[in-house]
């Protein structure tokens, strides 16, 4: 699976380290998709518990590498593209003129979309009517549903590829956490 990306989070640390909140806001007055992980191919889901004893002086260490590897996430910005007739919102598919295309033959050609919901002045995201189907939080939508987002919102599109949904004021927040 391949997608374009605008970069990786430590692109925009360095942004993060030049403005404050709302300049970064101001600049950035969109919100973002961070690729948590690419599933690769459909694997059989797996069912089941771990648990795993960590001693209290490991933890910092593994919180701190976990945030390090997150700082080469990559980000997609989602914007409108030229190409795309559809206006007031960003769709995802695997066709070239979509604003967020994931090339994968498990999404469909015009998989899902998001779009400003003025009344509760947030983004939402709508499955549209896709064959393999779109996840929030691990939750699958019904076609044509349509839900209110969240920072840190967990999102799939066929379970090919995880992202996490971030507004600019949420990604600021993410990117302090991360070490210089």
């Amino acid at each position: 699976m391949t997608t374009k990306t605008d970069g990786q989070l430590k692109d925009f640390k360095k942004f993060q380290a030049m403005y404050g909140r709302g300049d970064f806001a101001k600049r950035f007055n969109h919100p973002f998709l961070v690729v948590e992980k690419d599933q690769g191919p459909v694997q059989e889901e797996h069912h089941g518990y771990e648990t795993v004893c960590v001693p209290p002086d490991q933890l910092v260490h593994i919180m701190q590498e976990s945030l390090l590897r997150a700082a080469s996430s990559k980000v997609i910005r989602l914007v409108k593209k030229g190409t795309n007739i559809f206006s007031g919102m960003v769709n995802v598919g695997r066709t070239s003129n979509c604003d967020v295309v994931l090339d994968s033959q498990l999404i469909s050609k015009y998989h899902a979309y998001f779009a400003r919901d003025p009344k509760a002045g947030a983004y939402c995201l709508s499955d549209a009517n896709s064959t393999n189907g779109t996840y929030l939080n691990n939750g699958k939508f019904r076609p044509k549903e349509k839900k209110v987002l969240s920072d840190g919102d967990r999102i799939s599109f066929s379970r090919q590829v995880t992202f996490s949904y971030y507004t600019p004021e949420g990604l600021y927040d993410l990117l302090v956490r991360i070490p210089e």
